[in-house]
């Protein structure tokens, strides 16, 4: 699989270069399992070296990973700075509920 992603340079994006993603990592999104956590080992982190990385507690990322919490947007953004990937990757998409 491909994902595009614009390069920066000195603060100007010069060209679009193809990220090539393995197939199991985006059959585990496509089946909704959680980004962070997806990302997170993909990028062969554990909990603690995330949260120390980003500055919080390995229970946050656990329970961002695990849906009990949300995190900010503020907070997405450190983590994808950190886990290497566009901020949109790690947005969770909210299941319907039934009517």
């Amino acid at each position: 699989r491909r994902h595009t992603r614009l390069r920066t340079v000195t603060g100007v994006q010069t060209c679009a270069l193809p990220i090539f993603v393995p197939g199991d990592l985006v059959n585990r999104l496509a089946e909704g399992a959680n980004p962070i956590k997806v990302w997170r080992r993909y990028r062969k982190l554990t909990q603690g070296v995330l949260a120390k990385a980003v500055g919080y507690n390995g229970t946050y990322i656990s329970q961002l990973e695990t849906g009990r919490r949300r995190g900010s947007a503020a907070t997405l953004a450190v983590l994808a700075k950190v886990l290497r990937v566009d901020i949109g990757d790690l947005v969770v998409k909210q299941k319907s509920k039934p009517k």
